[in-house]
């Protein structure tokens, strides 16, 4: 590690502490919310096709 990394990341620390900017934040809670949403409509899909093959017949194994 030579002095120059090091004065970098001195300089670097305070705005990493100071935390990310508001377009981050925004863009993270849609990130977010768009993945919770698949997650969501995925697990609804699933959970009508496992009832749909149970009224049906489902598997005979």
């Amino acid at each position: 590690m030579s002095l120059n990394d090091l004065v970098g990341a001195v300089r670097s620390f305070p705005s990493v502490r100071a935390g990310a900017s508001p377009q981050v934040n925004a863009l993270s809670t849609i990130i977010i919310a768009l993945v919770t949403l698949g997650v969501i409509s995925a697990s609804l899909v699933t959970r009508r096709g496992t009832a749909r093959t149970h009224r049906i017949g489902g598997n005979h194994d």
